[in-house]
């Protein structure tokens, strides 16, 4: 069942549908260099030849890769095709990425990748990948709407008053509920703490915040109320008139490049990049 749209939702247009294209096609890359280096390592494997190093598929593998040789010259042929078939799959997932990266500068959603790379563990191919498979998350009256879509709520088998839960029902878009658990494992560390950068020009500001804004909706707040984006250092220090270290504040400093996000309470921060800052 479709989820119930909220006032008047955009379809996705040829644009959404050429990045959406992109994606998948560079998914399905990436699916082949996996292949390529599965099908390289075991035929090594088939041979007797392991690799002692620390990690795989780094510059010192490739050097061990270069250093393999075969008595028998179909062998020696094998493990140059091998090789050959890793490298091309790897040169054509890095052309997809990059047409990828120049192309939501144009796009109409370009705003929502901006707002999804402001959570940890979603970097831009992530949030892309979130953006162009899920669409506008606003025709989504819930979480639990948005998870039932992407099947990431548990399955049930009732009968009468039993009631027996079992795994995630892996409904919906598999891109994007896979893009949406490696994002989500990134929560299982705490954020780095970090100081207050040096030589910032601080304001307070006394009031209340609202933080169902979020912090693209904060940050685009003190960008308007400052007027400035200059070389310099700026923060906005939003929040109630009580003592600073008796409360948690959010930091947002202003420089020319971007924009940081640092939640602070007494001498100890959180920080987080925002985004873009405007002119």
């Amino acid at each position: 069942m479709r989820p119930a749209l909220r006032g008047f939702i955009e379809p996705a247009d040829e644009a959404h549908e050429a990045v959406r294209d992109l994606v998948r096609a560079r998914d399905a890359a990436f699916e082949a260099q996996k292949q390529a280096r599965q099908q390289l390592h075991s035929f090594l494997l088939r041979h007797g030849r392991y690799y002692t190093g620390r990690k795989a598929w780094t510059r010192a593998h490739g050097r061990w890769l270069a250093s393999q040789a075969f008595e028998h010259p179909a062998h020696q042929i094998l493990l140059a095709e091998y090789c050959q078939a890793v490298e091309d799959a790897g040169v054509r997932l890095d052309r997809l990425g990059k047409l990828i990266g120049e192309t939501p500068a144009s796009w109409s959603m370009a705003p929502a990748v901006a707002a999804y790379q402001a959570m940890r563990g979603v970097a831009f191919m992530t949030a892309v990948t979130l953006v162009v498979e899920i669409g506008d998350i606003r025709r989504f009256d819930s979480a639990r709407q948005l998870m039932a879509y992407l099947g990431l709520v548990p399955s049930e088998s009732s009968t009468g008053e039993r009631v027996r839960r079992g795994g995630i029902t892996k409904a919906g878009n598999a891109r994007a509920r896979r893009a949406l658990i490696e994002g989500a494992w990134t929560y299982r560390y705490p954020a780095r703490i970090s100081p207050v950068p040096s030589g910032v020009k601080v304001w307070l500001a006394t009031g209340y915040t609202d933080m169902r804004r979020g912090f693209p909706g904060l940050s685009l707040m003190v960008q308007e109320t400052l007027k400035r984006s200059d070389e310099r250092p700026s923060v906005r220090l939003p929040g109630p008139e009580r003592p600073i270290t008796n409360i948690l504040h959010t930091v947002f400093v202003l420089r020319r490049s971007h924009i940081l996000g640092i939640r602070c309470s007494g001498e100890r921060c959180r920080s987080r990049r925002i985004g873009a800052a405007r002119a």
